[in-house]
């Protein structure tokens, strides 16, 4: 039975070091995350990865920024926002690991999702320019603004 399995004090000594590693990186994402409270009072636009998989971005005011427990998660980032001509503040709940991008000042951002119409025949047929869930949407909004986002998480 020798070296193939670990003892129980090696499979123990493992996962304590899995629960360090994931509560550093915890930590580093709420420090670098604490850079969004500097945006409170600005005129700010967001993009985020829909539940689908593709994006959507909304122009606003930031009102407020918190950090705190979320259903199973220990940590989330909670950013109040006046979307731009509402009257009602809003809030946007970000968990570990979502993908958002947040730029200083009101900017067009490209979120669509089809590509050119073909014709075949009598059909015609529009198809998407990339799989949901896929890298090329986060790009394609970056891309379709000339300033860098003032933050970039996925």
């Amino acid at each position: 039975m020798g070296g193939a399995h670990p003892t129980r004090a090696e499979d123990r000594l493992v996962k304590v070091q899995d629960v360090i590693s994931k509560s550093e990186i915890l930590t580093r994402k709420e420090r670098t995350m604490e850079s969004l409270k500097k945006l409170v009072g600005e005129k700010v636009t967001i993009w985020k990865s829909s539940e689908l998989g593709f994006g959507w971005s909304k122009k606003g005011v930031i009102t407020e920024v918190e950090f705190g427990p979320y259903a199973q998660y220990e940590q989330a980032a909670f950013i109040c926002f006046k979307p731009h001509r509402a009257r009602k503040v809003r809030k946007l709940v970000l968990l570990p690991g979502a993908r958002f991008m947040v730029w200083k000042g009101y900017h067009d951002v490209d979120t669509s999702i089809f590509g050119e119409e073909q014709k075949h025949g009598g059909v015609t047929v529009q198809k998407s320019k990339a799989l949901s869930s896929s890298s090329f949407w986060m790009e394609q909004a970056a891309g379709s603004v000339s300033t860098r986002p003032f933050y970039m998480q996925g």
